[in-house]
């Protein structure tokens, strides 16, 4: 292991995220009819988050032993990210550390039972568009001779459930319309309810930085 951590260099941990991002907005837009289709595409994206967040911090010299002591803790990458200049958004910390410690990143390897918050894919995808520019362009700066290639997101397949929550407002019940009230005036992007989602059933797919499973 220690072997294959000295061997590691920011390009090469770069190209295995851009690899791991794309290929999840490929699975992501594909939509397929599996039972769970959201684990496989959010475990991809993590992946290339972490990744990513790794790139930036070998191509700022730190010892490639500190890559063994984060391990999997995505928001301990982001910390020493950041401290190095990487400069986040608001959005961009909200997921790292949703995304936290690691265990978001195995519950989607597994099956889990009970409630629990992830990132939802599309804030997934643009936290993965920032990184790629931001960690390509301080690699570059450093000439290291990233490759430029123009990446379109493949378009989305339309779901008959993919509906914008404005579209449903009037079909939300009292409560319905009292917890998203709530939400709004405490400026909420992330709650936590029952494992059967309770009176935020229909809420839940459609908030847009976090996702709940049961």
């Amino acid at each position: 292991m220690n072997d294959e951590i000295e061997r590691t260099t920011a390009l090469g941990l770069f190209n295995y995220a851009r690899s791991y991002f794309r290929s999840a907005e490929h699975l992501h837009s594909a939509k397929l009819k599996v039972s769970h289709q959201s684990a496989p595409v959010t475990f991809l994206f993590y992946h290339a988050i972490e990744l990513y967040l790794k790139a930036f911090l070998l191509s700022q010299k730190q010892p490639p032993k500190l890559l063994k002591t984060i391990g999997h803790r995505v928001d301990k990458a982001g910390e020493e990210a950041i401290k190095l200049g990487l400069i986040l958004s608001d959005e961009e910390k909200e997921v790292i550390a949703l995304i936290g410690d690691g265990e978001t990143a195995i519950n989607s390897r597994y099956i889990v039972t009970g409630a629990f918050t992830r990132p939802a894919e599309d804030a997934l995808s643009r936290t993965c568009v920032s990184l790629d520019e931001a960690v390509g362009g301080k690699l570059s700066e450093l000439g290291i001779a990233v490759r430029e290639e123009r990446f379109e997101l493949p378009p989305k397949k339309a779901v008959d459930d993919d509906i914008d929550i404005e579209d449903e407002l009037d079909t939300l019940s009292a409560k319905e319309r009292e917890i998203l009230a709530y939400l709004l005036e405490h400026n909420m992007r992330v709650f936590t309810c029952a494992i059967d989602g309770g009176h935020e059933r229909r809420l839940v797919p459609k908030i847009p930085i976090a996702e709940h499973d049961q």
